[in-house]
């Protein structure tokens, strides 16, 4: 189990490269399974309620060279995910898309608020974007800054603003050095501000005590 994600990963294949995952639903009477194989380019979406009785599956079609675990997010009623690039809007009752799937890119996060949904990419461009429920691109916004090859993003809700917290790496003197800023997104899915360097030492001086 992961402290800072929510899924239990219950199955990992190294030599098959099969990966299934376990997330409780957001009213605690159902389960969604996600499962990937990277072999057969396959991911598959199950749906079951509290008594483990399937409710619906899907089973969606990789074109990438190089599939990965798209990110997830939920309600008791929506299923937002991304799988091959493309972000589906799904009836979390049914099964059937609320939208046509856009093509929205690599994102490392997907959040579901109360007027759309919050994409996070993996790099400058794209780096927030938010889309209607009914599955229109309200915004896109890039980041101006040094920061790639994001490999985790953390967000919180505050005063109807997210804050996004981005793990990434910057190049120095030809080395990689981890590095993390914050996002501020306002509601309408525009960037607020960016925060410097956390690990900066320029910018924080610390005390040889501390």
């Amino acid at each position: 189990m992961s402290n800072t994600g929510g899924p239990i990963r219950y199955f990992y294949d190294n030599d098959e490269k099969v990966t299934k995952k376990l997330w409780i639903a957001a009213d605690f009477e159902h389960y969604i399974v996600t499962t990937y194989d990277e072999v057969l380019r396959h991911a598959y979406l199950e749906a079951f309620d509290r008594n483990l009785n399937k409710i619906w599956s899907r089973e969606f079609d990789f074109k990438d060279n190089d599939p990965y675990e798209g990110p997830i997010d939920f309600t008791k009623y929506v299923i937002a995910i991304n799988v091959d690039n493309d972000l589906y809007i799904i009836d979390a009752n049914t099964g059937e898309n609320i939208a046509e799937p856009l093509l929205v890119g690599e994102n490392t996060k997907i959040s579901i608020v109360d007027d759309g949904i919050i994409l996070v990419g993996t790099g400058n461009k794209d780096i927030v974007m938010k889309v209607s429920n009914d599955g229109k691109i309200i915004k896109r916004n890039d980041m101006d800054s040094e920061i790639h090859n994001i490999y985790n993003v953390e967000t919180q809700l505050v005063e109807g603003k997210m804050v996004i917290c981005v793990s990434g790496t910057v190049e120095e003197n030809r080395t990689a050095k981890s590095t993390s800023k914050y996002i501020i997104v306002n509601e309408d899915g525009s960037i607020e501000n960016v925060s410097v360097d956390l690990f900066d030492s320029d910018i924080f001086d610390v005390d040889d005590d501390y």
